[in-house]
């Protein structure tokens, strides 16, 4: 699935100020990238590969995922400039219809004419500063060092697609249900 990179969560198309995407995440062009970390001892700036940082299983997961006509959304900082990645201040996934139109340099076009351009179907305000959060906090430790793979990101990010997909076709059926009754009930007037 296609992955658009945002500098921060009021950017991303169901929040405060959606914008379109800085980039497209692809874990092909990382190799020369890296992100700075402070030690707690040391002063200065460490650099690491950006492959260890610890959204990269996250945004691996999602990449993953085989969903045509669908595509993530992640506040997550990637300067392509400088090929540097640093983590904003809330790291929240929302996942949403692909956009139908992109820009020359192959960007999706999430926002035109200060409309957005897609449909939500996963993801919103849900009071977190990264995807552990949503993660039951009881597991074993075999289980929480699953949630370092990117394996496990696609099972979880799948499975909260196909909950919703569900509950809302059951929201939908009980709106028809409640329609036919009316319509019903009315039909007796001529």
């Amino acid at each position: 699935m296609k992955v658009a990179l945002y500098s921060s969560h009021h950017f991303l198309p169901f929040w405060h100020t959606p914008q379109n995407p800085d980039g497209i995440y692809n874990p092909a062009n990382l190799n020369d990238w890296r992100f700075l970390a402070r030690e707690a001892e040391e002063e200065d700036v460490k650099a690491f590969p950006a492959n260890e940082h610890w959204v990269m299983p996250i945004l691996n997961g999602l990449f993953s995922l085989d969903l045509p006509g669908v595509m993530a959304h992640v506040s997550m900082i990637f300067n392509f400039r400088e090929k540097v990645i640093s983590v904003p201040k809330r790291v929240w996934v929302q996942i949403t219809t692909e956009a139908s139109e992109q820009t020359a340099e192959g960007l999706p076009i999430v926002v035109k004419d200060d409309e957005v351009q897609v449909k939500n179907l996963w993801g919103g305000d849900n009071k977190t500063y990264n995807p552990f959060q949503l993660l039951d906090k009881e597991k074993s430790i075999d289980e929480i060092g699953k949630r370092l793979m990117s394996e496990f990101w696609t099972t979880f990010f799948l499975e909260k697609l196909q909950q919703t997909k569900k509950q809302t076709s059951q929201e939908a059926n009980e709106a028809r249900a409640e329609a036919e009754r009316v319509e019903k009930l009315y039909s007796i007037i001529p």
